[in-house]
């Protein structure tokens, strides 16, 4: 059996999806027709890269009848993928029964895991409970089987979680019989819970164990998981080994908790100052971003002279104008943080290189507030810059809860609803609360009812319509009836499907062709991509094997120079770099929309992924991912990893432009 195993993982590692002849088979997952003649044409043959492509197919599908063709597929075979074809089907009590009765009678122990996870993506309260009571009706030293974890990661994605689970991740990371793969799994997950009960004990043999040191990814994970109530002292670690850790997610989680390392009073809190002081040298300017925003937790444990120490320090940094704007800017809020007085501040805004945005926080942090909004209220209307008047709009919503009601609130959230910009739009839209409502439902139904009009049947404007919907149905119910009918006779697949994710209704028919055979051209013929960018060139290799219309849409936006000279409008030190908006705003594209393909592949460091609204809302925009994190796993579409140039992906910082793009 275990030989058996071991070739049927190798197996699935081998066979690819999707290739170049399956063209029929690939039309009809992007129109998301899943027409079952030719689905079933795949399915049912001796070909196993075949079989492979049709279950990928019918993963998209949401189709729950055709679950009875995949539970009687060959589960030596292919029950890694039938798992996860159920998963993004979605939930159906035959796929439920299915799993749990291999829970019982499995066919082979590799496959736990992926049932454990499965039972995540699509079970109830109910199915977490019993999940949860069948780890504990184990009762030997530990639970045999691995992947529990996943599981419970997938529940809480949703929303579904207990105390109890959060127990059963702490007894799979303290349990000396416990792998290195079960104890990363299962900190990742405990670290998307939050609050924590490993000691401090518990964090430092993690810290200092084997697994931290040679698996970067576990030592990331151990960091997420250190809290007020297990913070170290600083000379209990081998700090020195995660200082020279080659992994920058490390690096960059280390720096986000570097506070918390140190209750010795002889040391602490001298010592992390001098680190963060290190950091914000530090030669990769994201590490030294990061230092300039997490430099003010360390305010709670300052003297006056630590105080001191420390603005001698960085002002000088502030007045550098080798730094980039984003530094000082960063810094200059961390600093008003630390030593407050607004007033001396603002005499500094005159004097150092600080970017507009970072002028718009700090009026936000005016102690007096009716004078903040009123000076975010002022700029708001005097710039015609959209970046700007995102991040005002953003910031005066932010605090209107703790202003005085004003006409000029009012101004400002009706404006923003009746403008052409999606943004806006969407922002206002989504700050609306019920007593806002109460107070202008007349104004607002108008509004609502014209912009539906004029952007139901545009792709960029996704978000916005998606926003104006759900503010509808704070309405009243008739009104919300109103526009969802109006708005399920869009053009757009996507939108229609939003409507049919609210409603129900499934009869959403297909999704448009008019771009399908233009990119079809690009699916296959591309093996890689080089991005050369103002820091230097990425290079990546694609995976047409599994998301062969995303890597088509890149190559033809390619041949079209829509990349070139479009920046990275966000960069998450440690987390992601994005790309592929021409307006910058997050809210671009290229004018249509193509469907996602999810896989069971990994979003590891240097993986690239599509970014999106949600399903099947795909189009320019893609991220490099600067660490590894799981829970993007299966639900974005990865469509290629970096072979080349990672170091330059973890310097991108906002606003570095892709120069071009080469294919070969």
């Amino acid at each position: 059996m275990r030989v058996i195993c071991i070739l049927v993982v190798l197996s699935n590692l081998i066979i690819a999806q999707y290739n170049s002849t399956m063209h029929d088979l690939i039309k009809t997952t992007y129109e998301r027709s899943f027409d079952k003649n030719i689905i079933s044409k795949y399915l049912h043959t001796d070909d196993e890269r075949k079989i492979h492509s049709a279950i990928l197919s019918i993963a998209h599908s949401e189709d729950t009848t055709l679950v009875p063709d995949l539970i009687k597929l060959d589960m030596l075979h292919y029950g890694s993928d039938v798992c996860f074809a159920l998963g993004q089907i979605g939930r159906s009590e035959q796929s439920l029964n299915f799993l749990w009765d291999n829970l019982q009678a499995p066919v082979s122990e590799n496959f736990f895991g992926d049932i454990f996870y499965t039972i995540g993506k699509i079970g109830n309260q109910n199915d977490f409970k019993k999940l949860i009571d069948y780890y504990k009706s184990y009762r030997k030293s530990l639970f045999p089987y691995e992947g529990i974890a996943e599981g419970i990661l997938q529940f809480q994605i949703r929303g579904i979680k207990s105390e109890e689970a959060k127990a059963i991740l702490e007894i799979e990371i303290t349990h000396p019989l416990s792998t290195k793969n079960r104890i990363k799994q299962a900190l990742f997950t405990l670290a998307r819970y939050g609050d924590n009960n490993l000691s401090k004990d518990n964090i430092g043999e993690l810290l200092n164990s084997d697994f931290a040191r040679e698996d970067d990814q576990f030592l990331t994970f151990v960091l997420m998981n250190i809290n007020n109530k297990n913070s170290l002292e600083i000379a209990s670690l081998n700090l020195s080994g995660i200082l020279n850790s080659t992994d920058f997610s490390a690096k960059i989680q280390l720096i986000k908790v570097l506070h918390l390392l140190g209750t010795n009073l002889n040391s602490f809190p001298a010592e992390n100052i001098k680190l963060y002081l290190s950091f914000l040298n530090d030669s990769n300017p994201n590490a030294a971003l990061q230092s300039a925003i997490s430099i003010k937790n360390i305010k709670p444990f300052l003297n006056d002279v630590l105080k001191s120490f420390i603005k001698s320090e960085t002002d000088s940094m502030m007045f550098d104008i080798t730094r980039s704007a984003d530094f000082i800017g960063e810094l200059f809020l961390s600093k008003f943080e630390l030593f407050g007085n607004y007033e001396d501040h603002k005499k500094l805004l005159n004097h150092i290189k600080l970017g507009k945005k970072y002028c718009y926080r700090f009026y936000a942090k005016n102690p007096d507030l009716n004078n903040a909004f009123k000076l975010l209220y002022d700029s708001y209307f005097s710039t015609s810059d959209s970046l700007d008047r995102i991040t005002l709009l953003s910031l005066m919503l932010s605090i209107k809860d703790k202003v005085y009601e004003t006409i000029e609130l009012k101004q400002v959230i009706l404006s923003a609803l009746q403008s052409s910009f999606a943004p806006l739009i969407s922002i206002a839209a989504d700050a609306i609360d019920v007593d806002f409502v109460a107070k202008n439902k007349r104004e607002l139904k108008d509004l609502i009812f014209n912009q539906i009009n004029s952007f139901k049947d545009k792709s960029d404007y996704l978000e916005a319509v998606i926003s104006l919907v759900n503010l509808s149905e704070k309405i009243d119910q008739d009104f919300y009836t109103e526009i969802i009918n109006n708005v399920k006779l869009s053009k757009l697949y996507s939108i229609r499907r939003f409507v049919s994710n609210k409603t129900e209704d499934h009869n959403i028919g297909f999704k448009e062709l008019d771009k399908f055979e233009e990119i079809w051209t690009n699916a296959f013929k591309y093996e890689k991509a080089i991005i050369k960018t103002t820091k230097g060139n990425i290079e990546i290799e694609f995976d047409s094997e599994v998301a062969p219309v995303s890597v088509a849409n890149f190559c033809t936006l390619v041949k079209e120079n829509f990349f070139n000279k479009i920046v990275f409008h966000r960069v998450v030190p440690g987390f992601v770099i994005q790309a592929g908006d021409p307006t910058s705003t997050g809210w671009g594209g290229p004018g249509y929309d193509i469907i996602s393909e999810f896989s069971d592949k990994n979003f590891n460091t240097g993986y690239v992924g599509m970014a999106s609204a949600g399903k099947d809302t795909e189009s320019s925009q893609f991220f490099i991912m600067q660490g590894s994190y799981p829970h993007l796993n299966r639900r974005y579409t990865l469509f290629g990893k970096v072979i080349n140039g990672l170091e330059i992906v973890f310097s991108i910082t906002e606003n570095d432009k892709i120069l071009s793009v080469e294919l070969k």
